[in-house]
């Protein structure tokens, strides 16, 4: 069986938004299995860096799970492209950046259209190496 995989934020000792993936991995382990999820993130974590920005992986199937965990650095975004779709309402994944901002009231769900692209002044990418904080505006006018 193919694993699964969570990716965690790790900076300064700090797996960030551990509830929101644990969240997520009960959803993921109980749609795909019909049965509740064995492990509990905050029991089970290795030993996490203090320095510097790390990727925490945390992959498991139905019986057995595994931590990987690497050193991270923020990408950089050399060109953006508009995709237009018709709804994001149920995204593919449920990112726990996303789901997180929401719950927080940090952003709400709105639509933009390609004819109305141009009002808008600044975008943010997010995802969960790049918080939402900590990411900087980024003016309409550079996608491409």
């Amino acid at each position: 069986m193919c694993p699964l995989f969570e990716s965690i934020r790790v900076e300064g000792g700090q797996a960030y938004l551990l509830q929101c993936h644990q969240a997520r991995i009960e959803h993921s382990y109980m749609q795909l299995f019909q049965k509740e999820c064995p492990w509990k993130l905050i029991s089970i974590l290795p030993e996490l860096p203090t320095n510097g920005l790390h990727k925490l992986r945390f992959i498991y199937n139905k019986r057995a799970s595994s931590f990987e965990i690497a050193p991270d650095e923020a990408q950089k975004i050399e060109s953006l492209k508009c995709v237009e779709i018709n709804t994001y309402e149920k995204p593919l994944f449920k990112c726990v950046q996303r789901e997180y901002l929401f719950g927080e009231r940090i952003i709400k769900v709105g639509e933009i259209h390609m004819e109305n692209l141009t009002k808008q002044e600044s975008f943010q990418l997010v995802n969960t190496l790049n918080p939402f904080k900590q990411n900087q505006l980024i003016p309409i006018g550079e996608i491409g």
